[in-house]
């Protein structure tokens, strides 16, 4: 089976190949092409190629040349709250295409990636609300002391995300991470990359200077572990299974990377024996 472009609502189109997304713009990948599969059908909506290990390297040294330049982590952090409120209004703009293409990739219903994209412009609002509001204070010592507390940016994050919840897990730690001044480096699962992909193609477009964010394609195992074990990182954020996330604060802590990991499995349900067995069923079901 062969990729084709698909379709979409109103604006968007799949590209039948994306690269991955560094610089300001998308690069051919030099690894092996991998398909990204509807689930629901099994057709193939687009073909990613996977990036190399040399070429995630090159990209994490753009992304430090990049916060060292100063151009985002030094801004004001009123110029990165125009931005983020910028991006929010741009996404806002592409939800119904970017709903689509998420229910494309992950098989989920469009009715359910429409409520859940359609919040998540709300999270660049509000971390650009929170830079127009958050201050440093001085904090209470004794003798001839300053004493002060203030907010500075790590430098490069790298976040690992997985295939369930392309946008939303992807979004929720980019916004914060980018609000801060990193430079940020996303990795989705490559099962589902293409909404992230376009995303930070939407991200470049609203002002998001080159390098600031940029996403790589390609497997877990092979390109997770470069990314980690790259000493030029300075936090690692992943959302994965317990094995992986063992895994990878391994490496990170090697190299004394901030580490945060959202691991396991789903939450139980428990369901009494007066529930309304319908509505438990349909709730459970939408829960999974």
């Amino acid at each position: 089976m062969t990729a084709r472009p698909v379709e979409v609502l109103r604006k968007l189109t799949i590209r039948p190949t994306y690269g991955y997304f560094v610089n300001g713009g998308f690069t051919p990948g030099t690894g092996v092409p991998i398909r990204v599969h509807n689930p629901a059908t099994g057709e193939v909506l687009s073909t990613i190629t996977s990036t190399s290990n040399e070429q995630a390297n090159a990209a994490i040294s753009l992304a430090d040349e990049a916060f060292r330049e100063g151009k985002w982590s030094q801004a004001p952090s009123l110029h990165r709250s125009l931005i983020l409120s910028k991006l929010a209004r741009s996404l806002e703009e592409r939800i119904p295409d970017l709903a689509e293409m998420e229910s494309l990739q992950t098989g989920r219903t469009i009715r359910e990636m429409r409520a859940q994209l359609g919040r998540l412009p709300e999270w660049l609002d509000y971390y650009a609300a929170l830079l127009r509001t958050q201050s440093g204070f001085v904090a209470p010592t004794q003798g001839q002391l300053l004493n002060y507390v203030d907010r500075i940016p790590l430098g490069v994050v790298v976040q690992i995300t997985p295939f369930n919840h392309p946008m939303l897990i992807a979004l929720k730690k980019v916004a914060p991470a980018l609000a801060a001044g990193n430079s940020v480096i996303v990795k989705p699962s490559e099962q589902a990359p293409l909404t992230v992909l376009e995303f930070a193609a939407l991200a470049h477009e609203a002002g998001i200077p080159p390098s600031v964010l940029t996403v790589i394609n390609g497997t877990g195992p092979d390109l997770g572990k470069a990314l980690v074990s790259n000493p030029l990182v300075k936090k690692v954020d992943i959302t994965a299974g317990t094995a992986t996330g063992r895994a990878i604060g391994s490496l990170a802590g090697s190299n004394l990377a901030a580490y945060t990991a959202e691991l396991g499995g789903k939450a139980p349900i428990v369901i009494f024996d007066d529930a309304d067995v319908q509505a438990a069923i349909n709730g459970a079901a939408f829960a999974a």
